[in-house]
């Protein structure tokens, strides 16, 4: 298991707020905007979050058929070299 730091969650459910808390102290983001920055924080997550998911997605099937391609040529250059074999041997 990861330690907590290393963790998405980590990030997103402790550091977020706190940041945008520190912001928010600190005058540098006025309160008034706090509603719109934790919304806007908020959709950033979500399209990070749907864009890894689709990311994965994409990986893990470009791999499997990767996989699939090499055991289908893996099958084919068997089939070509037993064919050699018998045609050789009719030969000789």
């Amino acid at each position: 298991m990861k330690p907590g730091v290393k963790t998405s969650e980590f990030y997103v459910v402790t550091m977020l707020p706190v940041v945008i808390a520190g912001l928010v102290y600190s005058g540098i983001i006025p309160e008034s905007d706090t509603d719109m920055i934790v919304s806007l924080a908020k959709d950033v997550i979500a399209g990070v979050v749907a864009l890894f998911s689709i990311v994965s997605y994409i990986l893990s099937r470009s791999h499997l058929k990767r996989e699939i391609l090499k055991s289908s040529e893996t099958t084919n250059n068997l089939k070509t070299s037993q064919e050699d074999s018998k045609q050789l041997s009719e030969l000789g």
